[in-house]
């Protein structure tokens, strides 16, 4: 059984003379042994609106006044609002809820679960404290019955939580427990959808693909299909990234989903605007509860998700608990601590780097967890001027408010979830262009896409293939080889950006790609060929790029633009030319010995760039 009593338990967790003043507390505490693991349960137990609709409590409304949530449902008839205090929490140590009510039967509510593992961590011990401040004293007697209840609510649903845990484990699955998936559509929505079922299947969209999606739009349990993210389904359902996605851009055409770019806040990582259009994306996101203003121009300031047309089925965001440790699960800790007051806790965390932060200010710091590190004791004051700290994997760390007003501090994981489906995503997939050509960037907006592997073709010898040819004459060959180019760039996952005279600007999100197009594009045109005199040459780099408002259209800026442009005067007839940067991504050297091309390697000298840069050349079919 847990290792601490009741006693203790009020003594390390007691009510505040803030609540005490205002009644006595009624005070439920249960305790569970639980045969799973503390990260396991962890994660299950957080997410309190699955856990809350499981006992039948109502749906809540939340509403955002100056960075605070204020809720409200009906319980027994009776209308209750309520203000929520922001969660604390430390994960796999326990999670913290207070709720203030100006309507319905409780002045106060707080929930605490308090996590515990044994010494081999096969086993959890789980204390669970609802502490009530009632309105009235009468109440006391109801609340005995509401308790045992609720006691043999959380006794079954967690047997059930074991068992299922036991057999994610032993199946190697992901367990999501209490998903409810039955729904029966409307006559005409179920009409419509069979009417976009056969449309979509002409477009040569996998059936496979179509059958999973559309069993899903139907099927999906109200708390999880709100915001659909391509990447977390198509590793689910084990299919390909890019065929997902351009089966949700055929859906969209058609009217079975809405595209969303959800402007992201870069600390608790909650969406603060849906933009319908990429155009209507703002220059800056405002988040009330972490109290600052960010631009939306960084990598991951944008999320690309889709929703279901409400034609087919509403799904308004519900919610049966604000469930913020659930929500923003990147935070590993969050304390409020008052001024001039201070806490202590342990850490469990897994290697790596981290952030430490305070609600509202942008400046962090980073705490950096390694097994070679000797220090285990951490302290975190608010007026710490170092920007980073070490510490062991299981350290203890005292929190120290010096200010003169509360203060939120958080540790939270600095990678963002690989889930995520960015912009870039989208602009590299030739299908994107094609079906959405309407869309274009803000005009102010300089949006950063992450690294970028970027491909130029040009026409060998357009001077005189003009003159030879004739305007006329030559205005449809270079046509013809821009299709035979835009479907080359499309079969090997690339997109092009935009043509320039008769070159052509493409990318690839995968490097390997762009250097197995360019191998196509020169076999395409290769020397011996009869029916076209175009020749290509091509060139490739790798790097960092933005996403800018060119023409009304989406192009791309920045030194590696420049660079891919200005290293094809190496190459010459049959030719690619690739930067050392280029080499050096995976699968490019493998494909390339693999295929036994000749590396041949030459210095390039780039305007504005100090120092000459290693280039490689390649020859095929000269």
């Amino acid at each position: 059984m847990p290792q601490i009593t009741k006693n203790q338990f009020l003594e390390k967790f007691p009510w505040t003379e803030k609540y005490l003043s205002v009644g006595r507390p009624l005070n439920w505490i249960w305790q569970f042994e639980i045969d799973a693991p503390v990260e396991n349960i962890w994660p299950l137990l957080i997410d309190t609106s699955r856990m809350n609709r499981l006992f039948r409590l109502p749906k809540m409304e939340f509403i955002e006044k100056s960075g605070l949530l204020y809720g409200k449902a009906k319980y027994f008839g009776v209308n209750t609002e309520w203000k929520e205090s922001p969660w604390t929490w430390v994960i796999h140590k326990n999670a913290i809820n207070i709720r203030e009510y100006n309507s319905g039967f409780l002045k106060v509510f707080r929930g605490i679960f308090y996590f515990e593992e044994s010494l081999d961590k096969k086993k959890t011990f789980l204390t669970i404290q609802f502490g009530l401040i009632l309105k009235w004293n009468f109440l006391r007697h109801v609340a005995f019955f509401v308790e045992k209840q609720i006691y043999n609510s959380y006794k079954k649903a967690l047997l059930y939580l074991q068992k299922s845990i036991k057999h994610s484990i032993s199946q190697n699955e992901t367990v999501k427990p209490f998903t409810i998936h039955s729904l029966q559509l409307q006559v005409n929505a179920k009409m419509k959808l069979d009417s976009l079922y056969e449309s979509l299947l002409k477009k040569n969209i996998q059936k496979n693909i179509l059958d999973k999606l559309f069993e899903y739009i139907q099927t999906e349990d109200e708390l999880d299909i709100h915001r659909i993210r391509v990447i977390e389904l198509a590793e689910k359902w084990n299919i390909s990234r890019s065929e997902l996605l351009m089966a949700c851009l055929y859906a969209t055409r058609d009217g079975l989903l809405t595209i969303s770019w959800d402007v992201v806040c870069p600390h608790c990582r909650g969406v603060r605007a849906e933009a319908k259009t990429l155009g209507d994306i703002p220059l800056k996101g405002e988040c009330e509860v972490c109290e600052i203003i960010f631009d939306n121009n960084t990598e991951n300031s944008i999320e690309v998700t889709f929703h279901v047309h409400p034609s087919i089925r509403k799904i308004p965001k519900i919610l049966y608990c604000s469930a913020e440790a659930s929500l923003k699960p990147h935070i590993v800790l969050q304390q409020s601590i008052l001024p001039g007051e201070e806490m202590q806790t342990q850490l469990s965390l897994k290697s790596g780097t981290y952030r430490m932060r305070i609600r509202g200010f942008e400046k962090y710091k980073t705490l950096s967890i390694s097994e070679n590190y000797h220090e285990k004791d951490i302290l975190w004051n608010s007026t710490d001027e170092s920007e980073g700290i070490h510490s062991f994997i299981n350290s203890n760390i005292t929190i120290r408010n010096s200010t003169e007003k509360l203060l939120i501090f958080v540790i939270e994981e600095i990678l963002w979830n690989k889930n995520i489906l960015k912009p870039a995503a989208l602009f590299n997939l030739q299908g994107f262009h094609d079906l959405f050509s309407e869309e274009y960037i803000a005009s102010d907006l300089q949006l950063e896409i992450g690294e970028q592997t970027i491909l130029f073709t040009d026409m060998v010898g357009s001077t005189k293939f003009y003159a030879n040819q004739g305007d006329s004459k030559a205005f449809l060959e270079v046509k013809k080889h821009f299709e035979e180019i835009f479907k080359t760039v499309k079969n090997y996952n690339g997109a092009v950006i935009k043509t320039i005279g008769d070159s052509v600007m493409a990318s690839f999100a995968e490097s390997v790609d762009a250097i197995k197009a360019s191998v196509a594009l020169q076999k395409l045109f290769f020397q011996e060929r009869k029916d076209t005199p175009i020749r290509l040459r091509i060139s490739i780099h790798s790097g960092k790029c933005i996403a800018v408002n060119l023409n009304s259209t989406i192009d791309y800026f920045g030194g590696t633009v420049n660079i891919a442009a200005k290293i094809q005067n190496h190459a010459g007839s049959g030719e690619v030319v690739f930067t050392e940067n280029f080499l050096q991504k995976y699968g490019v050297n493998s494909y390339l010995n693999e295929s036994q091309f000749q590396l041949i390697p030459k210095k390039s000298e780039i305007s504005g760039i100090e120092e000459k840069i290693q280039i490689y050349k390649i020859k095929i079919g000269v």
